[in-house]
């Protein structure tokens, strides 16, 4: 394994990137749909509150749910297995001159 080798051809991060962009801006354009800002008279003066309509409140928990998965659950666990390998490695593995039984009998 050469990290400092590149591995990825210019195709294919464009590729990533691209779907990258794309799932984004789908997730956050569900927000355009579903909020509207009405403005109500306050002390004299115009505000504006902004709030979510939902079809049902079904819908609303399900796109709260998905993108609690999306973006913390998901990322969460394969971070996690990711340190976990890791560690694992780490673990196993011998450091250079430390006194090691199989190698040190011959």
């Amino acid at each position: 394994m050469f990290p400092l080798h590149g591995r990825w051809i210019q195709s294919r991060c464009k590729v990533i990137l691209l779907v990258i962009w794309v799932v984004s801006i789908s997730l956050g354009s569900v927000q355009l749909f579903v909020s509207k800002a009405q403005a109500f008279p306050y002390d004299g003066r115009t505000v504006y509150d902004c709030n979510e309509y939902w079809p049902s409140s079904k819908d609303r928990q399900a796109y709260t749910v998905f993108i609690l998965f999306a973006t913390f659950v998901i990322p969460l666990i394969l971070l996690s297995l990711t340190y976990v390998n890791i560690g694992v490695k780490l673990w196993r593995h011998t450091c250079p001159g430390n006194v090691d039984e199989r190698r040190d009998i011959s």
